[in-house]
């Protein structure tokens, strides 16, 4: 999300699409750098050998995919599709309609940390994760319901929407490495990644 309020703000500044490109790209090699002067993995101790292997059999993990796929289209839509939007249908300028993303992804970020303090007082990942559903579905629903009212009550609720509807990733990565253990959570967090992006394919095309 921090990034996408950089992207927000700075993108329509540029002046066209090769520019926000370059623009993109420079932020890739940035990272890239970054990473490789910064990060290091830990010193970890010895994984332990667990008596119960986890596999991808362990129908725990499918339903936890399935389900973090069907989360998805929400914040799909708001993402990919709130400029546009509010560009086209209710003539926003292009800086106006990415404030909006911009004010959303900025909510998002302090939603999903918020979701995983909750969720570290709780102990527990998957009711957290459940009650972010309902929030996004009631979020997404009143946007449809508000679509034609006037700006200064719509643009607060797609705000809203987008940031609850990203506010169960990290939950939901958390309760797959949980799910498999620390010797296969590189595992399992793939396995839903994938299934994220097949998820991903066909929801923008829907």
């Amino acid at each position: 999300p921090a990034g996408g309020v950089l992207a927000a703000l700075v993108l329509p500044l540029l002046g066209g699409v090769r520019p926000g490109f370059l623009f993109l790209a420079g932020l890739c090699l940035a990272g890239a750098v970054a990473g490789a002067l910064a990060l290091r993995d830990p010193v970890a101790p010895e994984l332990e050998t667990e008596r119960t292997p986890w596999s991808l059999r362990d129908a725990r993990l499918w339903r936890l995919c399935i389900a973090s796929g069907l989360y998805l289209p929400a914040q799909i839509s708001i993402m990919s599709f709130a400029v546009l939007f509010l560009h086209d249908a209710r003539g926003f300028s292009t800086g106006e309609a990415a404030a909006v993303l911009a004010a959303s992804q900025a909510l998002a970020a302090a939603a999903r940390i918020g979701a995983g303090r909750w969720s570290d007082r709780l102990r527990a990942r998957i009711v957290p994760l459940r009650r972010v559903g309902v929030a996004s579905f009631a979020t997404v629903a009143l946007v449809a319901v508000v679509v034609d009212a006037p700006a200064w009550l719509l643009v607060p609720l797609i705000a809203l929407a987008g940031a609850v509807s990203m506010a169960w990733n990290g939950l939901s990565f958390t309760a797959a490495a949980e799910l498999a253990g620390r010797a296969r959570s590189g595992a399992a967090i793939g396995v839903q990644q994938t299934m994220l992006a097949l998820a991903g394919v066909g929801i923008p095309v829907a």
